[in-house]
């Protein structure tokens, strides 16, 4: 199961499945994944963007892009166009993303509504725990099954291993959400991979659980690479009361503060988070006494993530005001000495990455893992990873959030059918076949009409000379 399904020489561009990222890291290198990861249909056409119906509304449009965001997209945008001209000569008539499994029918929805979320409820009924013990005294047979689960877990096997979990019964439990508590939910732990699962906003479950890994199993204290995606504050997002978002950027700002990052850093480490398009957030990470200045990180890169159609157009009009169709990722770094200091941002040039991709099911990202191996030259079980606001588990990465496992809950997968996966490989390969050929004949019919015209032209040049001619010679006989 592929990540990345193309990147140039330089590793600058990446065209990566989104679906496809997420569950290879679900396995060790060159180990096999017999189960895909639950995705929604590839997006066949870009999104029209709205159109403001009065002058009034359009000058609102204009004012909401403010003057940082409208830099930030004068920067990318060459290498945006760039990237994305580099994997159309590439993939030609081919899809930008591999087959997908998704559900259709709209009583088979994956994701239930926010009270009922496996993953809230999970983490809100797991309080009462026992130690670490109650998982590492079972056997790694494949299953392991608990009727409580620590908030901190740690597989320590080579392979991927099931976690059978129920919740404890809680007097206080509505009606609507007494059926969780009587059904085991079975998530796949990635091998080598330790999740805490928490809220964010406290930094003290973090710290435990990082010593707790160092004396058990000897783990660093310290991280190469940090990845963060905050829930900055999002009004359309909120509104749906799905996801848990900070009210403020301020309420960012403090929660980070609270957690003490810089103690995790490892040095020469990477630290990268992902922002909004928007000003205030780009300012709370890279502005005067933002986070990287309070971590002591300089930014070093960003990395653009570019939401395509699956024949590679943007999802909506690249310079639409209304909303971006792509993301980015601030990567920063750690100085390799107490002593070293980089210069402020802005002071240097800052590398550029784009990385297209079919967009998934809402919010969710590709899985970054590939695509940080290959740029920084790590093989996997040689560096360490701790990924903050997470919502799967991924082979050798801490991950910590409120929703640390929710990914990998088995009802987000679904098993592989090579029978079905060849028919569907074949099925693919001839209607791109079928559109090449297409493509190819449309063009060599318009050579052809341009070839007809060109020769009819000529045709008709002598004709016109000899009548000229007569006209000339008529003119001086008179």
């Amino acid at each position: 199961m592929a990540a990345i399904l193309w990147h140039n020489e330089d590793f600058t561009v990446f065209l990566i499945d989104t679906p496809g990222s997420i569950a290879a890291a679900q396995a060790a290198k060159d180990q096999p994944i017999n189960f895909h990861l639950l995705s929604q249909k590839a997006l066949d056409h870009p999104w029209s963007v709205p159109v403001p119906k009065t002058a009034k509304a359009a000058k609102n449009v204009e004012l909401q892009e403010s003057s940082t965001v409208a830099e930030v997209h004068k920067q990318v945008m060459p290498y945006i166009t760039d990237a994305l001209q580099q994997i159309g000569g590439v993939m030609h008539s081919r899809s930008w993303c591999e087959p997908r499994r998704y559900v259709a029918r709209e009583d088979e929805k994956l994701y239930s509504k926010y009270k009922n979320d496996p993953a809230y409820v999970l983490n809100d009924g797991v309080d009462q725990t026992t130690d670490v013990e109650t998982f590492e005294n079972h056997h790694y047979d494949g299953r392991t099954d608990s009727t409580i689960v620590s908030k901190y877990f740690h597989n320590k096997s080579d392979r991927i291993i099931t976690l059978s979990i129920k919740l404890k019964y809680k007097e206080s439990v509505s009606a609507t959400n007494f059926a969780l508590y009587d059904m085991p939910f079975c998530f796949r732990i990635p091998p080598r991979a330790t999740f805490l699962l928490g809220d964010c906003a406290n930094g003290g479950p973090l710290r435990d659980a990082v010593a707790t890994s160092h004396y058990k199993y000897n783990h660093p204290k310290r991280f190469d690479l940090i990845l963060m995606d905050p829930p900055w504050p999002n009004q359309s997002v909120l509104d749906t009361k799905y996801y848990r978002l900070a009210n403020s950027v301020n309420d960012i700002r403090d929660m980070f503060k609270r957690m003490d990052l810089d103690a995790y850093m490892a040095p020469g480490g990477f630290v990268c988070i992902w922002v909004t398009n928007n000003s205030k957030v780009r300012e709370l990470v890279l502005g005067q006494d933002g986070l990287f200045e309070m971590w002591g990180v300089s930014l070093i890169e960003e990395w653009v993530w570019v939401k395509t159609t699956n024949k590679g157009q943007p999802m909506l009009d690249i310079n639409s005001k209304w909303r971006k169709p792509y993301e980015v990722l601030l990567v920063g770094q750690v100085p390799r000495t107490v002593w070293a200091i980089f210069p402020p941002v802005g002071n240097w040039h800052v590398n550029k990455r784009v990385i297209a991709g079919v967009p998934d099911v809402h919010s969710r990202k590709p899985c970054l893992k590939s695509v940080f191996e290959k740029v920084a030259g790590w093989e996997e079980g040689q560096y360490t990873a701790l990924e903050i606001f997470g919502r799967v588990c991924v082979s050798g990465w801490f991950t910590w959030g409120d929703q640390a496992m929710l990914y990998n809950w088995d009802r987000h997968w679904v098993s592989s059918q090579p029978e079905v996966e060849e028919a569907e490989k074949k099925k693919q390969k001839e209607k791109e076949e079928k559109e090449e050929k297409e493509e190819k004949e449309e063009k060599e019919e318009k050579e052809e009409k341009e070839e007809n015209r060109e020769t009819e032209e000529k045709a008709a040049s002598p004709e016109k000379a000899v009548v000229g001619e007569k006209r000339k010679a008529s003119s001086v006989e008179e």
